[in-house]
């Protein structure tokens, strides 16, 4: 069941009714441009959890012309690049398995990882 609350006291009535998705668009919306403002390099991003987020972001400038295994991301900042989207080659997103491309200034890296991990790789230079 999916529904809309409009005011937090909503929010935990339709939690407690058992809904199994409750929506506040009002607020969704805020902490939607909230987060674009204060992280520069995120294009898109998804909530999995309180502390855990997919991000489709732009690289830092020190990742260019490296591979994801060059840059080492788990052991290195504990986040996962899932896929990298490099426009300038075909256009299509390219799972990190395996053989990756080349990191450009024109990818698109979709990064999963807690979200205090993704906040280091924004503040990388």
């Amino acid at each position: 069941l999916l529904v809309k609350a409009e005011v937090p006291k909503q929010l935990k009535i339709l939690n407690l009714a058992g809904a199994d998705m409750v929506i506040q668009p009002k607020t969704d919306i805020a902490l939607q441009t909230a987060t674009f403002m204060h992280y520069s390099r995120v294009i898109d991003y998804m909530e999995l959890d309180r502390e855990n987020d997919v991000v489709a972001l732009k690289p830092p400038k020190s990742w260019l012309n490296l591979t994801v295994q060059d840059i080492n991301c788990h052991d290195n900042y504990k986040v996962h690049i899932l896929a990298i989207l490099n426009r300038e080659v075909n256009g299509q997103w390219q799972p990190t398995n395996g053989q990756t491309p080349m990191i450009t200034a024109d990818s698109v890296l979709l990064v999963m990882g807690n979200r205090e991990d993704l906040a280091i790789i924004q503040k990388a230079r």
